[in-house]
């Protein structure tokens, strides 16, 4: 092949002419361009090697409007010089080390190297070859201008042998000839640019060279191969390659090709290509492994993924390479942007609508894989899950064609439903973590048997939690309770709370809600206090933290179920010095007024009182119980029947299976029974005085339960003070039984050899029962004043 060291532009029009003429065949070409010293070639898989010896080499592949040139090892195309130089955003602040010029402080750097025949000159940035300027014509030699002074010691490039070569790729400046004059080349990297002037003695030295367009590349494909990931795509999934023109109008030729996935794990190949550039866009069509069911799909979806192949041997297609596609097609074609830069871009630009932070993300999209290792493939899978949610795939297709098209001018989720959508799917994130399915996603994955989930959950989190508005929870934040913040959720002005705890936001409870804000330390066990949400609620502070008082609890001391606006006083007992609470119940108007202990009787010394000895008991015979509610007490140790029989004016010889003659005694006789002296066991008719004073015996049971420790609803408005604790019973088998559920008190009155009076309170009942029951069942005591 012959070298051709001038390219005029009247020669080059002519050349592409004659390339474009009709089918006159390849002979009648070959010798027209044979006449300016260029080989043509049918395609470029005729191209010849492209090696150090020939390098700077030209020829033209039939069908192409651009010339080929070979450099380092690849066939370029080219496309003619611009006359005008633009640059976009200004040209940057340049500093000039030996042959080397700077950007911005070392974003990048450009120098020159003359090709091997010396035909032109080879533009190099950050270590990759972006461009050739041939030679042109010898021009007058300049006037020698004064000697400048010397300039500032350049700044360091980021690695690499004297600053030259950068690490590859990690910052994303990705270079390109945007333009050309007699004496400079325009050079963009990302999205700066900078002017590097080509070191002629003077303007006549660079005229009608050409430019290389490093957005074309011939390359001759061994192998392409991949993974299709939604989840893995199924066996028999098809999977099509399209070739592209060029990186700079992302055009479709009529190369394409078709390969197959021949098993479940998403693998697909294409065999050896020449192709006319280096890029390609891939498209799988298929059903695929669901993250969220664990299952493969029914129906099929379609995902498409632009590469750059002389970078990748292996491409990977998944949501995030589909997501960017219009995204990146729109960037090239309309922001003259380079492949690199403008997948980069779109990339960090659909993290970021998923709140993803990607600081130290280095990997383009289809290197990405949901059984990596790295924090770019855990998010990857993040949102993977996250479009996936409950969707069918149809509803998931639908959803990746809004993202796309919303995304694709400017970069940002945010069109009229974005809102909303985005909404639901924290809303389904969250109740999701709550349920602690994320686990079971990570199962799911890792169950396929392809390699380990990585770490994903921590990005859905952070994607529901800023939807929220809640942020994340950090050390300081611990124990605060939030709801959402999000007017487009499901769960916005709804009763749904959320608490910080070990580094996480999850549902908080009742008790977690209505506390917040109040602090239960040791300095404060023992307090009681009323809900931030629903002040009828109650909250007792111990050492472990705050317990909701409105349940039934053995641990929560009595005189916390007293209701707190009714005043007490106090009565010691002088048989054992225990003191208790006791109320005068006196309703306005109803001419009742009676002093009632307002908690159970807890006596139990059997050696003064024998009538106790094998008749009395604390709850599952847990003494501390007592100290709660009270002692358990058989109707022969409630009426103290050993005392009754030895009671010189009217002895009665009581218990089960015998009848006592109490109701012949006078109505003044009162039966004092285990109460201490001046108070004594109520009678029957004394019950039914109490339940008519308070509102009558159909109401009796609401007024009279406390207003806290009653299970299922139960408690009571305990409006006069009287306290009733749901302390169970025991029955003559010995078996406890009702606690929080049930109270019952004893009456003096009996029914029979075997029965005796008994007030039943139970906690979905607002009445107050007076029946019989059985003499030796255990019940509790209520003291009423003589």
């Amino acid at each position: 092949m012959k070298k051709l060291t001038l390219i005029s532009t009247l020669a080059l029009s002519s050349l592409l002419f004659f390339a474009a003429c009709g089918e006159q065949g390849t002979t009648e070409n070959v010798t027209n361009i044979n006449q300016i010293g260029m080989e043509v070639v049918s395609s470029v898989k005729d191209l010849p090697k492209c090696t150090k010896d020939n390098e700077g080499e030209q020829a033209l592949v039939k069908g192409e409007t651009s010339v080929r040139v070979c450099v380092d090892g690849k066939w370029f195309a080219t496309v003619p010089k611009s006359d005008t130089v633009y640059v976009q955003g200004g040209v940057d602040t340049l500093v000039v080390a030996g042959d080397t010029v700077y950007l911005d402080g070392g974003d990048f750097s450009c120098t020159t190297k003359e090709l091997m025949d010396k035909s032109g000159l080879k533009i190099i940035c950050n270590g990759d070859s972006i461009g050739v300027v041939l030679n042109g014509a010898k021009g007058e030699t300049g006037a020698k201008g004064d000697k400048g002074d010397a300039g500032e010691q350049g700044i360091q490039g980021k690695t690499g042998e004297q600053g030259i070569q950068g690490d590859k790729g990690d910052d994303g400046a990705s270079c390109s000839i945007v333009g050309q004059t007699d004496s400079t080349v325009t050079i963009k990297c990302g999205e700066k640019s900078v002017v590097l002037n080509l070191g002629g003695k003077g303007g006549s030295d660079i005229v009608d060279t050409l430019e290389l367009d490093s957005e074309k590349i011939a390359v001759s494909l061994d192998t392409l191969s991949g993974f299709s990931q939604k989840g893995p795509f199924l066996k028999g999934s098809t999977v099509y390659l399209y070739e592209l023109s060029d990186g700079r109008t992302l055009k479709q030729t009529n190369g394409n090709f078709t390969s197959e996935i021949t098993s479940d794990d998403g693998r697909y190949t294409f065999q050896s290509r020449d192709l006319v550039s280096q890029y390609a866009l891939i498209v799988v069509d298929g059903k695929y492994r669901n993250e969220v069911t664990g299952k493969p799909t029914s129906t099929a979806i379609k995902l498409q993924a632009y590469t750059n192949m002389l970078m990748h041997k292996s491409a990977n297609v998944n949501l995030l390479t589909h997501l960017e596609k219009n995204r990146v097609f729109y960037l090239v074609t309309q922001k003259n942007m380079t492949v690199r830069a403008a997948k980069k871009q779109a990339q960090a630009e659909i993290f970021s609508q998923f709140h993803i932070d990607t600081t130290g993300f280095k990997s383009e999209s289809e290197d990405l894989d949901v059984f990596g290792k790295t924090d770019a493939d855990a998010a990857l899978l993040a949102i993977s899950i996250l479009l996936q949610g409950d969707s069918s795939e149809t509803a998931l297709s639908v959803l990746l064609t809004e993202i796309s098209n919303d995304m694709e001018k400017d970069g940002k989720w945010d069109g009229e439903n974005a809102a909303a959508t985005k909404a639901k799917i924290a809303d389904w994130a969250m109740v999701a973590d709550s349920a602690n399915k994320l686990a079971t996603f990570s199962t799911n994955v890792t169950n396929w048997g392809l390699g380990d989930a990585p770490d994903f959950a921590k990005f859905v989190r952070d994607f529901w939690y800023k939807e929220y508005g809640i942020d994340s929870c950090t050390g300081k934040r611990d124990g605060e309770v939030i709801a959402t913040k999000n007017e487009k959720s499901d769960y916005y002005n709804t009763k749904l709370r959320f608490i910080c705890r070990d580094g996480a936001w999850k549902p908080a409870n009742e008790f977690e809600k209505d506390t917040y804000g109040n602090k239960c330390t040791a300095d404060s066990v023992g307090k009681v206090i009323s809900g931030v949400v629903n002040s009828t609620n109650k909250y007792y502070c111990f050492a472990s933290g705050w317990v909701s008082v409105m349940g039934w609890s053995w641990s929560i001391p009595k005189e916390v179920r007293l209701n707190p606006e009714i005043e007490y006083d106090t009565y010691k007992d002088p048989r054992d010095q225990k003191v208790y609470n006791i109320v005068t119940i006196a309703p306005k108007g109803s001419g009742y007024s009676r002093t009632w202990f307002a908690e159970n009787l807890n006596y139990a010394d059997s050696s003064k009182t024998s009538s106790l000895k094998g008749r009395s008991w604390c709850y599952n015979n847990v003494a501390k119980n007592c100290d709660v509610g009270g002692r358990m007490y058989t109707w022969a140790a409630a009426i103290d029947s050993v005392k009754l029989a030895t009671d010189a004016d009217n002895p009665q010889d009581c218990g089960y299976g015998k009848t006592c003659d109490l109701a012949s005694a006078s109505s003044a006789t009162l039966v004092q029974g285990i109460c201490p002296a001046g108070w004594h066991l109520p009678s029957k008719s004394e019950w039914e005085a109490l339940f008519t004073a308070v509102g009558g015996q159909s109401k009796a049971g609401k007024i009279l339960k406390s207003q806290t420790g009653w299970i299922i609803n139960g408690n009571g408005t305990d409006a006069f003070g009287f306290a009733a604790l749901p302390a169970g019973g025991r029955n003559y088998n010995g078996n406890f039984f009702y606690e929080g559920y049930d109270a019952f008190f004893w009456s003096s009155a009996e029914d029979g050899t075997s029965l005796a009076y008994v007030v039943y309170l139970y906690y979905n009942l607002e009445n107050a029962p007076l029946n019989d029951h059985n003499k030796n069942n255990a019940f509790s005591v209520r003291c009423v004043k003589d």
